[in-house]
């Protein structure tokens, strides 16, 4: 299974390969190094170049540990610029969220049992309403492979936003996720 830290990158930068990435440059690495020929057909069978990319990541994200750092390498020559996005990834997300404030004084009090306990699927749809989140990060959250995995990934990107999408995201858990308003008592 890929790392969860590179599995993070991939999601937060999900919109800019689809976008940017173009899925024959890298398969020609890719192809038997870690897709086998029935996945590449699958990849080839989509109709667009965006939907192509889609079924790659999607299907990227499956494989073992050392997927993202092939696929990584297969962006090296073209793609410069991405793969430099994509090493910068992680290492802003791990300082925004290790930075201390009090918002994330308090998020880190609770994140264990959130991480426990949230089921995100109706804090996301309150996020979104209330424009903390877009599809991307729910894209981000939806791609966890547990629902304790996509609470890690909810709970580390409300991290890495201002206190104004916290408020948010803690009203969103009293009023979808009562249960859990307890967390926030006298914090």
């Amino acid at each position: 299974m890929m790392e969860p830290r590179d599995r993070e990158r991939l999601n937060l930068n999900y919109e800019l390969l689809i976008s940017r990435v173009n899925v024959d440059h890298v398969m020609l690495y890719l192809n038997r190094i870690i897709f086998n020929e029935i996945e590449c057909d699958r990849i080839h069978a989509a109709k667009t170049s965006q939907e192509r990319m889609k079924k790659l990541l999607d299907l990227l994200t499956t494989k073992g540990p050392h997927a993202y750092q092939h696929f990584r390498h297969a962006l090296l020559d073209r793609y410069a610029d991405i793969v430099k996005t994509l090493d910068g990834t992680y290492t802003q997300l791990h300082r925004s969220i290790s930075t201390p404030n009090e918002k994330n004084a308090e998020l880190a009090a609770i994140r264990t049992s959130l991480i426990r306990n949230l089921k995100t699927s109706r804090v996301l749809e309150y996020l979104v309403v209330e424009d903390v989140f877009d599809e991307k990060d729910c894209h981000s959250v939806r791609a966890g492979l547990t629902n304790e995995d996509k609470a890690r990934i909810l709970v580390d990107i409300i991290a890495s936003r201002d206190s104004e999408c916290y408020q948010k995201f803690k009203m969103g858990v009293i009023l979808c996720e009562p249960k859990l308003a307890s967390l926030f008592d006298n914090k």
